[in-house]
């Protein structure tokens, strides 16, 4: 009997431990994570979490897949050659994706310029963020200058934003709210680059 009795006291501690151990999953942070489709739905789903009052005018995608009222998805590598030359991608890297999509401020890309681009198998993720970061710093900006660049890797994708941020007084913190949504609607997305522009 007292062997029994002492079974099940054990068994209860080891429950009781178990229910109070965090799972090692995305349960703990409240948000099911689940990785987009393609390009478009991750920057869609991205815009989709800003707050209404950060929210502006935005367009995105190509000559073939323009939209005037959110982001768009981009052929590449594009029949003009590089399809991301607004967002100062360097046309070396296109070799490193099969996919991408774009939304940028619609009315200068120095106040927030946006693209999502999906790694072909074997790319070295964190030489092609490198490029890409270094591609954008290099760039001499005309018609006013952006505050903020960022590189956030998720899953297969590179997720790259620059723009202003409240570096300046009265300028609108457009990378931080971007993050923002990035990460409320993708918990994975990790930081590669995060680099004052000015």
């Amino acid at each position: 009997m007292k062997k029994i009795l002492a079974f099940v006291l054990a068994l209860t501690v080891v429950m009781a431990m178990a229910a109070c151990t965090p799972a090692n999953n995305n349960e703990t942070t409240g948000a099911a994570e689940v990785l987009p489709a393609n390009a478009l739905e991750l920057l869609t789903t991205t815009w989709s979490n800003f707050a209404e009052e950060n929210k502006f005018p935005v367009m995105g995608g190509d000559e073939a897949n323009i939209n005037w009222e959110g982001p768009g998805s981009v052929v590449l590598p594009g029949a003009e050659g590089n399809a991301l030359w607004n967002l100062n991608i360097p046309e070396d890297q296109l070799a490193n994706f099969t996919e991408a999509a774009t939304m940028i401020h619609a009315m200068n890309t120095n106040i927030f310029a946006g693209c999502a681009v999906k790694l072909t198998e074997g790319a070295d993720k964190t030489a092609v963020a490198q490029a890409i970061a270094d591609g954008i710093k290099g760039t001499h900006f005309m018609c006013g200058h952006p505050e903020r660049l960022i590189v956030v890797s998720l899953g297969d994708y590179l997720v790259v934003a620059f723009g202003l941020d409240g570096v300046e007084e009265g300028n609108a913190k457009n990378i931080t709210n971007f993050l923002t949504a990035l990460q409320t609607a993708y918990a994975t997305a990790k930081v590669l680059h995060d680099e004052p522009l000015v």
